[in-house]
C-alpha cells in the first residue's frame, strides 16, 4: 500500500472515529450555553451543576478525541488502542442517559404527584371523600416533595392550586412556572383530578402541564372517582 493510500485512510479514519467524540463535545458546549442562560435571564431551569458536568464532557470528548489521533498517526498498540475511545463513547452515553438534568427533574415531579394521589386515596379511606381544603396536602407536600425547578438562582417549591366544584382537570391557562399542581375535586368530593406544570426540558420559559409531547394522559394526569365505591357505605 502505497504512503498516499495509507494518509487517506488515516484521514478517513481519523473523521469516522472522530464522529463519536462529538457527542461529548456539542453535550458539553449546550450545557456551558444553559450555565450562561441561567445566571444572565430569568429562564425557569432544572437545579444541575451545568458548568462543572459541561467541563467534564468537554474535557471527555478532547481526551477521546486525542486518542483516536494517538492510535491513528502514532501508535494503535496493535489496534488495541482503538477500542479506547468507542468504550469511552459507550460508557459515558449510558450515564448521559439516565443522568441529564431534565431527568432528574421528572422523577422528582413524578414521585411527588404520585404522593400526592396516593395521599387523597388514603384521605378518601378515612372520610369516605376528598379533601376540600388545603391544608393536609400542603403539609404533605411540604414534607415530602423536593422540587428541583429554580429561577435566578432562587429554588421554586411546589405549590398547590385547589379548585372546588370542578369538573374536569385543569389542562389550560396555567401558571407559566412549572412545580404548580392543580387539584380539582368534584362538588360531591367524590372526584378528583390533579395536573401539574412541569418543564419540557432542562430550562423553558414556560412550563406545561403535559410532561412531553405525545405521552398519553396517564402519565401526566392523575384521576379517580368513588361515586360507586361501596367502602363508603358499608
Amino acid at each position: 500500500m502505497s504512503t498516499r493510500t495509507r494518509t487517506v485512510l488515516k484521514v478517513l479514519l481519523s473523521i469516522l472515529l472522530g464522529l463519536l467524540c462529538l457527542p461529548f463535545i456539542v453535550y458539553g458546549v449546550y450545557l456551558w450555553v444553559c450555565f450562561v442562560r441561567i445566571h444572565t435571564t430569568a429562564i425557569y431551569y432544572v437545579d444541575y451543576q451545568y458548568g462543572v458536568v459541561g467541563l467534564v464532557w468537554l474535557l471527555l470528548g478532547l481526551l477521546n478525541f486525542w486518542l483516536v489521533l494517538y492510535a491513528i498517526w502514532r501508535r494503535s498498540f496493535y489496534g488495541m488502542l482503538f477500542l479506547a475511545p468507542v468504550f469511552v463513547f459507550l460508557v459515558a452515553t449510558e450515564i448521559h442517559v439516565d443522568n441529564t438534568p431534565h431527568t432528574s427533574s421528572l422523577g422528582a415531579d413524578v414521585t411527588c404527584i404520585s404522593r400526592v394521589n396516593s395521599l387523597l386515596d388514603s384521605l378518601y379511606r378515612n372520610d369516605h371523600k376528598f379533601p376540600a381544603s388545603e391544608a393536609e396536602l400542603i403539609t404533605s407536600i411540604t414534607a415530602d416533595c423536593a422540587s428541583r425547578y429554580r429561577q435566578r438562582g432562587k429554588p421554586l417549591p411546589y405549590e398547590l392550586v385547589l379548585v372546588k366544584n370542578a369538573d374536569g382537570p385543569r389542562l389550560k391557562d396555567t401558571s407559566p412556572r412549572p412545580g404548580v399542581i392543580y387539584y380539582h375535586v368534584s362538588k360531591d368530593l367524590q372526584e378528583y383530578w390533579v395536573t401539574m406544570t412541569w418543564l419540557q426540558s432542562d430550562l423553558a420559559w414556560t412550563a406545561h402541564v403535559e410532561s412531553a409531547p405525545g405521552l398519553s394522559p396517564e402519565f401526566w394526569l392523575f384521576h379517580s372517582v368513588r361515586r360507586d365505591d361501596p367502602a363508603k357505605n358499608p
